[in-house]
């Protein structure tokens, strides 16, 4: 799992009311802002010379370039170049982007990639003569996922870099200005889209959304430009190719999370031998093991291409980095390498440690959250499950919002009755009512800060079970009564980290059940036991023989 920095929350609005409020979004949108680490970690480079460069700006929103042909829609987001001296002909272009909605998964990743080239009409924008720039066009190229050297970027799990070689290459000409647009053919979820550059020599960004009402070519309001690089290569001599040519490491957590394995591919298209350094079979830092995939010394020879490995020491705690050093006849290529080992984070919303059977605490600021309705009045309930307890439960306690939905979320501070129902679990869904308490008032808490910390005011809740609820396995579901106050249950991140949870729930809309990708906020405890007060009282008799005595003690009892 990747750390997380920061968190922008959209609101996903399903039928007439938004049921979960998350902090990605699921509806098709033109563009998004995501959470990036501002860092260009400036990695997998096409052979030959930069003529054009707009670098990435790792910190920018995506913006949607993309066909899907079977939602459908059409998406394209350009930018403008102009060469005032010869560069020769264009043989690569590197661009960067990434993933949202919900990101690297689903039917990622694309199909490939459609590039374009257009004249500019000379007013800053595109040549267009109908509803389809594509007819405009004066050059394409459709590149097969498999060719575009896909390599993750920024930081960040989803978003990448890609290079691509044009074939044909493109020959401009001085003094023309062309736009370049770069379209992800992928079936929607996810969405794609083209990342922001730190530079824009030119004109303003155009683009096109169709669907979403937005035509071509639309001027970008940012004033950034989209990040992208032009390259030349001179083809005929000997290349060496190391790819990826700079690999960061995600962070991992110590205990819980290793390093994975990076292969390095290493290809010289001349011929010799190859020299590595550090050497393989030893390691080269003590955080490193560095091995050759030929079962023998180096050197060895290059072809068929040479793989090599490079493992990352899971308990090295800290940040370390190392280089790889490739020689070949065909020249010189050093790799940086890098990664950090961080010590796993504490919850700061803990439930009582010396009785909790079960723990899914409250997700700390900045881990990011997610909200599920629970709301009698409109039909939603809300289910989480657990496992493997050995005490009866007597106690729950759990973190939620107040929310109103009326255009939009509100606060409120009403959700206060409650229907807790424990089931026992029937082929992995809610079965048969075990025990139930409806009608409840809690006990009700604000989180402090947490207005800020999490955009909403955080309530804690905690109620005592009466009777114990004897249950091993189940599930239990949390949801209030009230028509003007709704209650959304809080997520819970940390079974990531060793804690109790499965990362799923489920909610019930009334006729079907939605899975929810992530545990809920909520702990179970067992009875707490009391001991009696000390004795309020001592009366001490004694017979006038000294030998019989009585003793009379007299206090308030407690029991629990």
């Amino acid at each position: 799992m990747k750390k997380i920095y920061a968190i922008a929350i959209f609101i996903l609005i399903i039928g007439f009311l938004a049921a979960t409020i998350t902090s990605s979004s699921e509806r098709l949108d033109s563009s998004v802002t995501k959470d990036k680490i501002s860092i260009n970690t400036s990695r997998s480079t096409p052979p030959g010379t930069v003529i054009w460069s707009q670098p990435v700006n790792c910190a920018s929103s995506l913006t949607s370039s993309q066909l899907d042909t079977a939602y459908p829609f059409d998406s394209q987001k350009a930018d403008d170049f102009t060469f005032t001296t010869d560069p020769g002909d264009i043989t690569h272009v590197k661009w960067w982007g990434g993933y949202w909605n919900p990101g690297a998964s689903g039917n990622f990743p694309p199909d490939g990639w459609n590039i374009y080239l257009y004249l500019d009409n000379g007013f800053c924008s595109p040549v267009l003569t109908g509803d389809d720039p594509v007819q405009d066009a004066i050059a394409s190229w459709y590149i097969p996922y498999a060719d575009s050297h896909e390599d993750t970027e920024c930081g960040q799990t989803d978003d990448y870099d890609h290079w691509v070689e044009l074939s044909p290459a493109f020959t401009p000409t001085v003094g023309q200005t062309y736009w370049i647009a770069i379209q992800a053919v992928m079936q929607f979820q996810p969405q794609w889209g083209w990342m922001f550059s730190t530079v824009n020599p030119g004109c303003p960004v155009v683009g096109g959304f169709p669907l979403l009402g937005t035509p071509y070519w639309t001027q970008d309001d940012t004033g950034a430009g989209l990040a992208f690089e032009l390259y030349h290569y001179e083809y005929g001599g000997p290349v060496l190719s190391v790819t990826p040519s700079t690999y960061v490491y995600p962070d991992h957590v110590l205990g819980v999370s290793t390093p994975g394995t990076q292969i390095f591919t290493i290809e010289n298209l001349g011929t010799g031998n190859i020299t590595i350094d550090p050497a393989p079979y030893l390691t080269g830092d003590p955080e490193f093991t560095i091995t050759n995939d030929t079962g023998a010394p180096y050197p060895t020879m290059v072809n068929p291409p040479v793989e090599v490995t490079v493992q990352f020491d899971p308990n090295a705690v800290g940040s370390y980095s190392t280089t790889l050093t490739v020689i070949t006849d065909a020249g010189t290529e050093v790799v940086p390498i890098s990664g950090e080992c961080v010590l796993p984070p504490e919850p700061l919303y803990e439930c009582p440690m010396d009785l909790t059977i079960w723990n899914q605490p409250l997700g700390n600021p900045g881990q990011g959250w997610s909200a599920a309705t629970s709301c009698e009045a409109l039909g939603y309930l809300v289910y989480e499950d657990f496992w493997g307890l050995t005490d009866q439960i007597c106690d729950i306690h759990w973190w939620g919002l107040n929310l109103f939905y009326d255009a939009g979320w509100t606060e409120c501070s009403t959700a206060n009755t409650f229907n807790i129902v424990f089931y026992d679990n029937i082929g992995g869904l809610p079965g048969n009512v075990i025990c139930s308490y409806l009608g409840v008032t809690p006990t009700k808490t604000v989180v402090p800060n947490s207005d800020v910390d999490y955009g909403y005011w955080v309530y804690d809740y905690s109620y005592i079970l009466d009777p114990c609820c004897d249950l091993t396995e189940g599930w239990v579901s949390i949801q209030n009564t009230e028509t003007d106050c709704y209650f959304l249950w809080m997520n819970s991140p940390w079974a990531f980290y060793g804690y109790d949870g499965d990362e799923m729930a489920y909610q019930w809309d009334g006729s079907d059940y939605s899975l929810l990708e992530y545990d809920l906020a909520y702990c179970l405890t067992e009875a707490e036991i009391v001991q009696p007060d000390p004795p309020l009282n001592i009366t001490i008799t004694t017979t006038p023989n000294g030998v019989n005595t009585d003793v009379h003690l007299e206090w308030d009892a407690v029991t629990g």
